[in-house]
């Protein structure tokens, strides 16, 4: 297969798990799963394909896992 059908695939196995885990959770954990998805998936894209990530991204992963932890407190 060509790498963006394995991509696909990914993508489709990652967000049906993404799914069963927001429907199997209380709504504040299903919340932070779904925060946490774009900055994980970026860090993915940097690892897999070698993404660049600019600074204004880090920037935001880092306000985005602050404010995950502060709901998460």
């Amino acid at each position: 297969m060509l790498r963006t059908e394995w991509t696909f695939i990914g993508l489709a196995i990652g967000m049906i798990g993404v799914a069963l885990a927001a429907a199997s959770t209380i709504g504040s954990n299903a919340v932070v799963l779904m925060f946490i998805a774009p900055p994980l998936a970026s860090i993915l894209a940097w690892w897999f394909y070698n993404d660049q990530l600019s600074s204004l991204q880090l920037v935001g992963f880092a306000v985005t896992l602050v404010g995950v932890y502060l709901a998460r407190k």
